[in-house]
């Protein structure tokens, strides 16, 4: 089964956002999201409480919903079982910074936009040299908020990059995206 995975710079930087689009453009496809947290690792079935990115994947039509609550890193240890509670979809789609240390292959989206992401440079670094596909949102049109730093700017070179967010284009960014993913995962 393939995966997309859906990382990003930061918070508020769209990731649920495309994780919708992509959701209700491709039928079929099930949702993971990946929450780090201290806590011992679960996994929680089904879409959780209004509001939340799991319910906004159910409410975008997610075949299927869970979420993986585990400290950094220990998603890797509930993937299997996780895995084959999505036998029978078109796809998963993995949002989290997690998603990239799965086993397996995944198509790798990384979106830099929200807070500007200088503070993480390592952990941007490592992300962005796992993309497939990098995508600068810029919300309401605000080219700042989507700059990557200098220092990672080398590691674009080569990989499909997006812009998207900006009042003009509306949802045909979204909709590149979205036409980029079923690419990868339908035959």
């Amino acid at each position: 089964m393939k995966i997309v995975a859906i990382v990003g710079s930061g918070s508020d930087c769209g990731k649920t956002t495309v994780a919708c689009a992509i959701l209700r453009g491709i039928p079929g496809v099930g949702a993971v999201k990946i929450s780090p947290r201290d806590e011992p690792p679960r996994v929680e079935w089904g879409p959780g409480a209004s509001g939340k990115d799991t319910s906004r994947y159910a409410e975008s039509g997610a075949a299927k919903v869970a979420r993986i609550v585990a400290p950094r890193g220990g998603a890797t240890r509930l993937w299997g079982e996780v895995r084959s509670g999505f036998e029978g979809c078109a796809g998963i789609l993995v949002e989290g910074s997690g998603a990239v240390d799965l086993p397996g292959e995944a198509f790798v989206i990384f979106l830099a936009g929200g807070a500007p992401p200088t503070d993480r440079l390592e952990r941007n670094a490592r992300l962005l040299a796992s993309a497939d596909l990098i995508v600068l949102n810029h919300p309401h049109g605000d080219r700042k908020s989507a700059k990557l730093p200098e220092k990672l700017s080398h590691l674009v070179c080569g990989k499909e990059l997006l812009e998207i967010g900006s009042e003009e284009q509306g949802e045909s960014g979204l909709l590149q995206i979205v036409n980029v993913v079923r690419r990868y995962l339908l035959p």
